[in-house]
C-alpha cells in the first residue's frame, strides 16, 4: 500500500488495497468513539466555564440563536431556481427554432443532424433502465425460443435430445484444449 507503480508510459500509479467491510466498520466505530470522547470533553469544559450543560434547551441561556429560514423557504428558493433554469432552457430552444427552423424536441432517433461545420451526427436517445431491461428480456426470450426450436429439430433428426451427456452417442470428440468437434460418421 502507498507504493508507486509505473506503467509502460512511465505514468506513476498509487497502489490502494481495500480493507474489507469488517475492517472498515471497525475503523469507523473507532473514529466515532474517538469523536464522541472529544465531544464529551468539550461539553465538560463548557459546563466548567459557563456553569451549565451544553445541551440546555433554553437558547438564550446558552447564547445560541438559530436564524435558519426553514425547509419551506429552502424549497421555495430551490423551485424558483429550477423555474429560472427551465425558462432559460425554453429561451435556448426558441433561439434554436429561430436559427434552424425546427425544434430540438422534434428530432427523431437515428436521424442525421448536422453541426455548423456540416459534420453529420446520428441522434441517439437513451431509453432508461426499465425499457432497456424489457428489451433485453424480449431478446433473451426470443433467443430461448429459437434455441428450443433447434433442440426439437435436433431430436427429430438424430432421435435423441441435444443435451445428451454421452459424447460417444452424440458423436463428439474433444481436443486437449476443450474445444468440441462433431465427428463425421459415414
Amino acid at each position: 500500500e502507498d507504493e508507486e507503480v509505473y506503467d509502460f508510459d512511465g505514468m506513476a500509479w498509487k497502489v490502494v488495497i481495500g480493507k474489507g467491510i469488517v475492517e472498515q466498520k471497525s475503523l469507523y466505530e473507532e473514529k466515532l468513539e474517538s469523536f464522541n470522547e472529544g465531544l464529551n470533553e468539550v461539553k465538560v469544559l463548557h459546563e466548567a466555564k459557563y456553569g451549565r450543560p451544553f445541551e440546555s434547551d433554553d437558547e438564550e441561556e446558552c447564547g445560541r440563536l438559530e436564524t435558519g429560514r426553514g425547509i419551506a423557504y429552502q424549497k421555495q428558493v430551490y423551485e424558483s431556481r429550477i423555474d429560472a433554469l427551465l425558462s432559460q432552457l425554453e429561451e435556448v430552444k426558441d433561439m434554436h427554432v429561430a436559427k434552424y427552423g425546427r425544434s430540438i424536441d422534434d428530432i427523431e432517433e437515428d436521424e442525421e443532424v448536422y453541426d455548423f461545420d456540416g459534420m453529420a451526427w446520428k441522434v441517439v436517445i437513451g431509453k432508461g433502465i426499465v425499457e432497456q431491461k424489457s428489451l433485453y428480456e424480449e431478446k433473451l426470450e426470443s433467443f430461448n425460443e429459437g434455441l428450443n426450436e433447434v433442440k426439437v429439430l435436433h431430436e427429430a433428426k438424430y432421435g435423441r435430445p441435444f443435451e445428451s451427456d454421452d459424447e460417444e452417442e452424440c458423436g463428439r470428440l474433444e481436443t486437449g484444449r476443450g474445444i468440441a468437434y462433431q465427428k463425421q460418421v459415414y
